[in-house]
């Protein structure tokens, strides 16, 4: 996939994950678009966001090897 290619990904999933905030897969799906990219600051937001809504996530791939959560609660991105 070239980069625009991958750019133009990124804004459709965008779009749809922006039509649709509550919809766990559109959102899973943008923030790995934007991992693959480089964005991780923007997809570890939206891992948190997710996170945050349904804990249970944090075992599952990849928010398993992207996130980790500190004893204090807060989650932190692994690169």
């Amino acid at each position: 996939i070239t980069p625009q290619e991958l750019d133009a990904r990124i804004d459709s999933a965008r779009s749809e994950a922006t039509a649709e905030p509550g919809d766990t897969a559109k959102q899973l799906e943008l923030a790995e678009l934007l991992w693959r990219r480089g964005d991780y600051e923007s997809a570890g937001a939206i891992y948190r966001t997710l996170l945050s809504r349904n804990p249970s996530l944090a075992v599952e791939a990849p928010l398993s090897q992207r996130m980790e959560q500190l004893p204090t609660g807060q989650w932190i991105i692994l690169t």
